[in-house]
This record gives C-alpha cells, structure tokens and sequence, in this order.
C-alpha cells in the first residue's frame, strides 16, 4: 500500500514548530506482512502490512542513501525507536553540539540490545557525499548503532517539512537551521522532541526508556493540537 508525500507534510504541518512532543525510536524491522498462515485449502495467504499512522515519516517513498552506499527508504529504519536530527558535516557550531547531545542521550538509555537507533539526516547533500559521510562518520566514532543519510534537495525538504525542520542557506558553505532532535516511534510517528542545544535531556531519556519498558510499542500519541506551539529555536550552522 502507497502512502503519499502529501499525507506526510500535512501532519508536518501541524508540527512545524511544535517544541513539546514526547518521543521513541525503534530498529529495522520493516513493516512487512506479518507472515502467511494457512486458508481452507492448506495455501498460505499473505496478510497486508498494517497501514501506517496519520503523521508517520515512514509514509515519505523518496531514497536515501547511507554512508556506505546503500540506497533505502525512510520505512526501513521502522520496527523501532529512532533518534533523528537533520545536521550537514562542514558545520562547525551547532551541528557538532547536536551530536554530542545525541552521544549524551545514548549513554544515558544505556545498553538497548539494538532496540534504539540514532540517525543524522544531511541538510546539504550538494557537498555531504556518501565519502563524505563514511569519513564524517569515522572522524567522530558514529559506528553501530548510527545510520549517516543523504538524499536529494527535493528530499531533504520533505523530511524537513514532516519534521517541523526550518532552515535555510545563509551562505555559500552554512545554514540557518532548527536545532532539534526528533525522537520516532517504531511506526515513524514523532512523540518527542528535544529542542536547543546542550539542554538537559531527562525528559527525552525518559520518554524512550518508557516505550522499552513498554516493550517497544509505540506510546499514546497526544492529538496533534496538544503537542505545542512556538517555532523551533534556530541557529547559525
């Protein structure tokens, strides 16, 4: 079953902005059949994917590609929970701040057992390269348990969009951009959002340890008017 972009930015819409979101993030499981089981007959009939949620990211159909080259889409990183931020590698302030923020989330949920993803999603796939990402990763010791993305100029606005994203290029080399880390249930859906940079991240720690206490299934998701208001806070690369 085809899910359109346009479905995805509506729900974006209604985050954009939105800094109190409480959030998950889950491995790569695919939201797949579930499996055959026999008919009448003794034939194994397919069972069709659950459909996915109103908001879901995994709903966006355009590729990425990894820092090793290979191309997926966004529903490949379903199954569990995600932490997410859009960065570009030749950023030299926020963007690294970002990152650490991200380190300091991992080390604070602990060992996982994979059930916790981290991915960054490059703002500038004219310079940030699949080389450029693999040598980005290795330089700052993103090995397991990171997903490095690139993706079109058309592709970076979507994911930008459905995660309530604003940035803008301010120069030939940086970017004006949200500082923010989405949190994924495993069905794509933003339940929290950690906005800002080197602020404490009790309340995204929390939110993610609920959901592996719950078993990794997704928690109850506020009606898009109780996630908040206010644009993302913003800064220079």
């Amino acid at each position: 079953m085809r899910r359109t972009t346009a479905a995805v930015l509506a729900a974006g819409a209604l985050l954009f902005g939105a800094p109190g979101a409480r959030g998950q993030d889950h491995d790569d499981a695919q939201h797949g059949a579930h499996g055959g089981h026999s008919g009448h007959g003794g034939e194994e009939t397919e069972i069709a994917p659950a459909p996915l949620p109103p908001g879901s990211i995994y709903q966006l159909e355009s590729p990425w590609t990894t820092s090793e080259g290979r191309e997926i889409r966004l529903g490949e990183l379903g199954g569990r929970i995600q932490v997410l931020a859009m960065v570009y590698t030749h950023c030299e302030h926020a963007c690294p701040l970002i990152v650490g923020d991200m380190r300091r989330i991992r080390r604070e949920i602990g060992d996982t057992e994979g059930r916790v993803g981290f991915v960054l999603a490059s703002l500038d796939p004219a310079r940030d390269d699949v080389a450029r990402l693999a040598a980005f990763a290795e330089k700052t010791g993103l090995a397991s348990g990171w997903q490095l993305l690139r993706a079109p100029e058309s592709s970076v606005r979507e994911l930008a969009a459905a995660l309530g994203i604003r940035y803008r290029r301010v120069s030939a080399e940086d970017f004006l951009h949200s500082n923010l880390i989405s949190v994924l249930d495993p069905d794509g859906v933003v339940v929290h959002r950690q906005v800002g940079l080197g602020v404490d991240p009790d309340a995204t720690v929390s939110a993610i340890r609920t959901m592996l206490d719950e078993g990794s299934q997704p928690a109850p998701r506020p009606p898009p008017g109780e996630m908040g208001e206010g644009a993302p806070e913003r800064d220079e690369r």
